[in-house]
């Protein structure tokens, strides 16, 4: 885990878009949340079925966010409700933290292929989320480096491997264990973006017809 210690609380981070996590949020997994700072007043917002979020609140200290969050169920079963959270900053961490709940700053890093911590997401992912998968890298007999990511989501188990291409693209045969034991397998083509790795990906034989992947590194 990368730690950013020296980024002290007059520098905590304000306005932009987080990586954030709490006990509602699946093992492995991330939730985009945007936040708006002007003049100390927060506002925020967030999505993670069945709930549409949204917090407010002010910073009066520089290292601290004293928030209010307010969900809305997007099914009528799902009552609103509301909770106090006062976020304090941790250099050390790198994020926000309280109670359970962690903010990451999703910052834009050098989206070059390289072993470590990446975060994905495919069709078919609640919207906004991604989850944790690490890609590792090994050399073949015949030196060509060959790829391999794992990830772990909702009780499922998941990896793909492939070997880029002479044109820099990434193909690769993926497959996914669920917990029913039941197991999916297809390919896919991911190529490089702006952000990481983006692509299709299809079932069986097939390299497209089920949806979109795509990986960025982990800011942390």
């Amino acid at each position: 885990m990368r730690r950013d210690a020296g980024q002290t609380a007059a520098e905590a981070p304000g306005s932009g878009m987080y990586w954030a996590r709490w006990e509602e949020v699946p093992e492995g997994g991330w939730v985009s949340l945007w936040l708006s700072e002007d003049r100390g007043r927060l506002r925020g917002s967030y999505e993670l079925p069945p709930w549409h979020g949204e917090l407010i609140g002010v910073r009066r200290e520089a290292d601290t966010l004293h928030t209010v969050w307010h969900e809305e169920g997007l099914v009528a079963v799902r009552q609103a409700r509301s909770r106090r959270l006062d976020l304090r900053w941790d250099g050390a961490l790198g994020a926000y933290r309280a109670e359970g709940v962690i903010l990451r700053r999703a910052r834009a890093l050098d989206p070059a292929l390289r072993p470590g911590l990446w975060l994905a997401r495919w069709t078919g992912l609640p919207p906004g989320m991604v989850v944790e998968t690490q890609l590792t890298r090994r050399r073949d007999p015949d030196g060509a480096a060959r790829w391999l990511a794992v990830y772990q989501y909702q009780g499922r188990a998941g990896q793909f491997e492939g070997t880029l291409d002479a044109r820099g693209r990434l193909p690769i045969v993926w497959q996914e264990l669920s917990t029913r034991d039941s197991v999916s397998r297809g390919h896919g083509l991911l190529i490089a973006s702006d952000l990481g790795l983006r692509g299709e990906y299809g079932m069986n034989e097939e390299s497209s017809g089920v949806g979109a992947w795509q990986l960025e590194p982990a800011p942390w």
